[in-house]
């Protein structure tokens, strides 16, 4: 046996017979094929070769590769293996192959022969379109309009329309054979846009192949192909010496569609001395092709199609998907001009499959996106079935018409077998399509007419010997079925091969996961995989004004420099990190700034521009982290500044001791803190536009850490735990000098959430806001505000906040108080260190402006005023509320509330107070005011008015729990929600403190809790440990046993008079890591009710990874039998964190709709310390959207 591996150079030894296509001739040897493509922007598919493990060298662009620049070049390796025949190569880019093609030969290895007799010709026919213009243009056109495109002006064969085009005439393609010679033609259907029939004038055409595979020979004068298919058929010159026509046209199943009604021709030439002068030249013998509609045809021919032997067709299914395929109408966007919206009745044509209209990436292959773990390039909820089902070959409603655009895949497992029924619709019109599956051969089971039955058509499957395709033509108003193996690692493209339909969004892809081993995983990308660069020379962002307010407000008079850490991608490499210097190098009165960068010199007015060239080897530069920075730390996603289409946002890193104001002598001052000026804010802040369906922007966020665990309080963290933060919980601790990036995604909330450290009292000095606009285009449900104000409420101790808790866990004594509440890190000019650096809120008479109150403290719920304003409550732990006015807040460390402020009052100076809201009868806390100042600006009060005190504000008794409880009744969802019901868990959890005895041999001084105890704190008795050596997540999903327990009760162990005089038999809880699991989708209501075992509290419990709904509250011991009358199933809200009244109960429920551990504890740190808390285990649902994701690379380790 000879073994070859081939190199070929494009377009070099391949057979070049016209400008319009090459063939390529390979010996079927098992080893690697090299092809080498050159100088076209494009990217090209070896259509129909399995590229067994070599996803990289399939093709088309965006979903394997990136495209070829021009003057590029890229090499294709890939292994043929159990392949034979004919399949063929073409430009997979736009329209492209309108003209690049090529017939790609695939004979039998050396010393094997053909399962028939050997043809003693053999001749490549490739089928194709021609336009009397660049097809570019045509689709462009048609892009522009939302119309058709124009129909070609001509078929072609090899290259030539023939002589029936006058044009052709000369050129027409002959194709010569010997009477009594059997021939071998390789037909290739390499038109753009049309099905088309085949024939040659009075011959029969006996069928041995198709799609590089043997089938049963049978014998037939038509064929029909649809684009992408090939048919190998043997054809004897049996017929008198003489020339008979070659002919193809179309077959148009869309009744009613415009299409080429042209035929293309070349001539089957016998050569014989009989045939020569007169014969020669004689018109060839006419060829009879059947009628452009006749399905009949159509259907008898693809009827014929049976493997040779019995095949190994897959049975026991393990994924079963039921797609449709259709067009659709889209109707003309707002706003758009009549020329842009030509389809039927002033619409847009589009396409999809399961109401899924496919939309290509733009920055990165689908493949990269899948294989380095980029986000925001694709979702894997691909349905598998229709959103609704519906009468598909019927008339169809208009609602069904416009699908969803997106680029939504579905996620197979190594070696899932597979079914797929392509079920036809007659969403505008009916039609053939021919779906064609990269990367896989399949088995076509079973085609038919109608919409598909699986009660009664699962009888016409043929398991027995199916025809192996690569391309499925699905009849008009018919379905067809397809079985395949998912053996095939990568990302493999399914589409209609009419490009016009792929082009509107008739695709899905299929992402197949590596299995076990080398042989089934996917190959490491090539060093020569294409690179996305944009033909920009640089990539801008706004500079907040008030960044240069901050700047001004340093007091430097020459320049400065601005410290900033980009992540920097490209398509053929993992992440790497670069530190860009910017220099400020001018201020005027008006705000404008110009920059001027260290490394290549640039000016801007408003925007910092970076370039490409801004760090030293990155010169493939892709994507950028693109942030705008504000005087307080602010990092605001700069959608407005992009083009979406080519460049998003991606990773964002501005870690906090990097953020830093530097004197200019010395760039390397921003490695360095020791010498920079910094803001004594503690807090961070965090904007993010709420870019939720909408393709050409990113909604995933990355957020960048050091040395802690950091939780994003209140992001749903869908099936990305990993993100969520609390240390031991989800992830290890951030070890000192190392940094973790926090991958999620932002979907379904709006309004103010916040970040803190998750790590022993680290939180009390780091943290900030999160703020998630409205998507872009839309609004609040309220006027929009003239300005917004984050108000953070802290609290600061004199003293390091670590030493406070350390003493406190030594002593088992309840720590110190704090020393001061702060607002946005000072506590106001009621404390004399802070008079001059009080916080200041600017508003204009008349205008209404949003404050964002969160409270940020450690252990204290607070009272939160504005001095004679009425506030309008609009949000709340980003979820919109029905509006609601009061004079006073109340929140619990963890809650957030929104609120308008209109300013109606004489201009003047009015505080902004917080106090403590202490509910504890007779423990201590800190009993200071924090304080910020609303100023009014206008020309009347400047001078005295600036300097006046402020109006004083009027706060509850620390102790008011009346009004408390008044303010949480009030908040209401905006319209009726959808509560659970139908419980499927229920459960009774206490939440309360106790008192530990001194273990015995301890010293007094280690048990200094009242009466000689330690504090501690438990729900339903069970006092919670964390672990230390795994997190709890990490735990759950590698299946590391000892790290927790699954036996959390359900309800107290014992029961008791929760909020009476609790016997001291009950006051010392068990300790333990135990966790109570659920199953996806379970319907939850969990009763929290509050005790007095030593002392009863309000006590905030937060639940991680999840909204709830709160639907009663109340005081006392809660009753089943009476209290759940008082159940709001109507709109109650929806928060992530429920004050639990002093002496009271709360009830919440919710879905179990998001998979991972999740911690629900406390929100006052010392109790979490002291053991306050448990944590759920949601168990994976069915398919990977209900499936936690695999951990991040870089998750920290213990």
């Amino acid at each position: 046996m000879t073994i070859r591996q081939e190199t070929f150079d494009f377009l070099g030894p391949c057979k070049n017979s016209s400008s319009y296509w090459t063939t390529c001739e390979i010996w079927n040897s098992g080893y690697p094929l090299v092809l080498r493509q050159r100088r076209i922007k494009r990217g090209d598919q070896w259509h129909g070769i399995r590229q067994m493990r070599t996803g990289w060298a399939d093709g088309p662009e965006f979903i394997t590769q990136c495209p070829i620049r021009p003057g590029g070049s890229y090499t294709y390796r890939f292994t043929i293996q159990g392949q034979e025949g004919t399949l063929w190569w073409h430009a997979h880019s736009s329209w492209l192959r309108a003209t690049v093609y090529g017939a790609l030969i695939i004979r039998p290895k050396v010393g094997d022969s053909y399962p028939f007799t050997k043809p003693k010709r053999e001749t490549p026919l490739l089928l194709g379109e021609w336009w009397d213009a660049n097809p570019i243009d045509v689709v462009r056109q048609a892009t522009r309009t939302g119309a058709a495109p124009n129909v070609s002006d001509a078929y072609t064969i090899n290259g030539q329309p023939g002589d029936l085009y006058n044009c052709s005439r000369r050129e027409t393609v002959k194709v010569p054979v010997v009477a009594g010679e059997t021939n071998l033609l390789r037909v290739i259907n390499a038109a753009l846009n049309q099905e088309l029939f085949f024939t040659v004038a009075n011959h029969k055409l006996t069928v041995v192949g198709a799609d590089a595979s043997y089938v049963k020979p049978f014998t037939t004068t038509v064929l029909m192909l649809g684009p992408g298919q090939t048919t190998d058929v043997l054809i004897t010159a049996d017929q008198p010496p003489a020339r008979y026509y070659i002919a193809a046209r179309a077959y148009a199943s869309a009744q009613g569609a415009p299409f080429d009604n042209t035929t293309t021709t070349a001539i089957l030439k016998y050569k014989t001395p009989s045939c020569k002068g007169k014969c020669a030249s004689t018109k060839p013998v006419s060829a009879t092709l059947p009628a452009f509609n006749d399905t009949a045809t159509a259907t008898a021919f693809a009827s014929k199609f049976r493997s040779p032997r019995k095949v190994p067709v897959p049975t026991d299914i393990d994924d079963s998907l039921f797609v449709t395929v259709g067009l659709g109408l889209n109707n003309c966007p707002k706003g758009a001009k009549a020329k842009s919206c030509q389809g039927p009745n002033g619409t847009r044509f589009t396409a999809s499959m399961n109401n899924a209209s496919f939309v290509l990436p733009s920055n990165f292959s689908l493949l990269q996106a899948h294989h380095q773990r980029i986000p925001g390039v694709f979702t894997t909820d691909f349905p598998a079935a229709p959103p609704r089902k519906f009468d598909y070959t019927g008339n169809v409603s208009r609602s069904l018409w416009q699908p969803a655009r997106g680029t939504k895949v579905y996620k197979l497992k190594y070696g899932a077998r597979v079914q797929v029924v392509l079920q036809g619709t007659s969403i505008f019109t009916a039609e053939n399509h021919p779906i064609h599956l990269h990367g896989y051969d399949f088995y076509i089971i079973a085609e038919g007419f109608g919409n598909f039955n699986p009660k009664t058509d699962t009888a016409k499957f043929n398991l027995v010997d199916p025809p192996l395709r690569n391309t499925a033509s699905v009849p008009v108003k018919g379905w067809s079925v397809i079985r395949f193996v998912a053996e095939n690692p990568g990302v493999w493209l399914m589409h209609c091969h009419l490009d016009v339909h792929i082009g509107w969004g008739l695709a899905m892809a299929f992402i197949v996961e590596n299995g076990m081993g080398e042989l089934e995983t996917l190959e490491h990308p090539p060093a020569d995989l294409p690179e996305r660069k944009e033909d920009l020379n640089s990539y801008t962002l706004p500079v907040q004004g008030k960044f240069l307010r901050a700047l001004q407000q340093t007091g430097l008079t020459g320049p400065v420099i601005v410290c900033l850490k980009l992540q920097l991608m490209s398509c053929s490499s993992a992440p790497r990190w670069c530190s860009v210097h910017v220099t400020a190098s001018e201020f005027s009165s008006r705000g404008k700034l110009s920059w001027r960068g260290d490394i290549k010199a640039f000016e801007l007015l408003f925007v910092l521009k970076i370039t490409t060239e801004a760090c030293s080897g990155t010169s493939d530069l892709m994507k950028q982290a693109l942030m705008g920075v504000d005087h307080s730390d602010r990092l605001v996603v700069a959608p407005t500044a992009l083009e979406l289409n080519q460049v998003f946002a991606t990773d964002l890193t501005i870690v906090l001791k990097q953020n830093l104001i530097c004197q200019p002598e010395n760039n390397s001052l921003c490695s360095s803190s020791s010498q920079c000026y910094k803001r004594i804010s503690p807090f961070h802040n965090l904007q993010h536009y709420n870019l939720s369906n909408i393709s050409t922007k990113n909604n995933h966020k990355m957020v960048n850490f050091n040395s802690m665990g950091n939780t994003l309080h209140g992001i749903r963290q869908m099936r990305t735990g990993w993100a969520d933060g609390p240390e031991f919980i989800t992830q290890c601790p951030i070890r000192p000098g190392h940094s973790y990036t926090y991958r999620f995604t932002i979907q379904g909330q709006e309004g103010t959430l916040w970040w803190h450290a998750h790590s022993s009292w680290l939180r009390a000095t780091v943290y900030g806001a999160l703020i998630i606009r409205p998507k872009a285009g839309d609004s609040y449900p309220f006027t929009k505000p003239k300005r917004e104000t984050p108000l953070l409420l802290g609290e600061w101790w004199d003293g390091n906040p670590i030493d406070v808790v350390r003493q406190a866990t030594r002593t088992g004594a309840a720590p110190n108080v704090s020393d001061a509440y702060t607002i946005n890190g000072q506590p106001g000019d009621l404390y004399n260190c802070s008079s001059k650096g009080t916080v200041k809120v600017p508003v204009v008479p008349g205008e209404t402006n949003l404050l964002r109150v969160i409270n940020s403290a450690l252990n204290q719920e607070l009272f939160f005023t504005v001095a004679n304003h009425k506030l309008t409550v609009v949000g709340a732990d980003a979820s919109y509320v029905k509006p609601f006015s009061t004079s006073v807040l109340m929140l619990g460390p963890g809650q957030t509330t929104d609120v308008l402020i209109t300013a109606n009052q004489p201009p003047a100076r009015y505080y902004i107070a917080a106090r403590a809201y202490a509910s504890a009868q007779g423990a201590p806390f800190d009993n200071t005011t924090t304080t910020a100042i609303l100023e009014y600006k206008t020309a009347s009060c400047t001078g005295k008015c600036a300097s006046t005190k402020p109006v004083s504000a009027s706060l509850p008794a620390f102790n008011d729990t009346a009004t408390a409880t008044a303010f949480t009744k009030k908040f209401r969802s905006p319209k009726k929600v959808p509560v659970p019901t139908d419980i499927d868990e229920s459960l009774f959890i206490t939440v309360g403190l106790g008192l530990n005895n001194c273990p015995k041999g301890a010293r007094a001084r280690n048990c200094q809790g009242p009466n000689g105890t330690r504090f501690t704190a438990s729900m339903n008795n069970a006092s919670f440990v964390l672990p230390s050596n795994f997190s709890l997540l990490q735990a759950h999903q590698q299946g590391i046993p000892g790290v927790f327990t699954t036996d959390f009760p359900a309800a107290p162990p014992v029961k008791f008079d929760y909020t009476g005089n609790v016997s001291r038999s009950l006051w010392q809880p068990a300790r333990g890591t135990k966790v109570y699991k659920l199953k996806y989708g379970a319907r939850v209501q969990v009763v929290l009710q509050g005790t007095s075992i030593f002392t009863a509290e309000n006590h905030p419990i937060h639940l991680h990874g999840y909204d709830f709904y709160i639907i009663a509250e109340g005081f006392g011991n809660f009753n089943p039998k009476t209290d759940t009358a008082k159940f709001n199933l109507v709109d109650p809200p929806l928060r992530n964190t429920a004050s639990v009244p002093v002496k009271g109960w709360s009830v919440i429920r919710f879905v179990a709709d998001n998979p991972g551990v999740w911690l629900m504890h406390c929100h006052l740190d010392v109790h979490i310390g002291w053991g306050l808390a448990t944590a759920f285990i949601v168990e994976n649902g069915v398919g990977e959207l209900e499936t936690v994701e695999h951990p991040p690379a870089d998750l920290p380790v213990c």
